[in-house]
């Protein structure tokens, strides 16, 4: 069923709700909900953020686990302390190479995938907690895209 997704104006984290009607029974009404990071020309740029964006992989033989990595950067004018609050269990474990990152440093997210029997696109995704001063605490999740053919 093809969604479309139309941000409008919206900048930065954004949500919407599509409701699914169906015949079933007790329940016919199933809600949706969609949330997105929209970026535009005229926002200012995210203070911590990942390279790339999100994190795809097409393993070369699917009985095998692999890696994939993307890079953290901290665009803060002070320390922030980063740490991994959740993630997709099913396609595997991340790894943070430190869990402090001063003004301007990156760390690395490595993500192992796991062992998969089954073909197709699997989406997840890493949600991480950046603690950005002592009262302030944001989450960044980075998507994830296993794609195995």
């Amino acid at each position: 069923m093809p969604v479309t997704y139309s941000s409008g104006r919206s900048s930065g984290v954004t949500s919407k709700a599509i409701t699914i009607t169906t015949n079933l029974k007790p329940r016919a009404n199933y809600v949706v909900r969609v949330e997105a990071y929209v970026e535009s020309p005229t926002m200012r740029p995210p203070k911590f953020y990942a390279e790339p964006r999100s994190l795809e992989y097409q393993p070369p033989d699917r009985k095998k686990p692999g890696s994939g990595q993307v890079e953290l950067f901290n665009k803060f004018d002070h320390e922030v302390l980063v740490k991994v609050v959740g993630y997709s269990e099913t396609l595997g474990m991340p790894e943070l190479s430190k869990d402090k990152l001063k003004a301007g440093d990156k760390a690395d997210l490595t993500f192992e995938f796991a062992k998969s029997s089954k073909r197709g696109k699997l989406h997840g995704s890493v949600t991480l907690e950046v603690l950005t001063d002592e009262e302030t605490v944001m989450r960044y999740t980075v998507p994830i895209v296993y794609e195995s053919i």
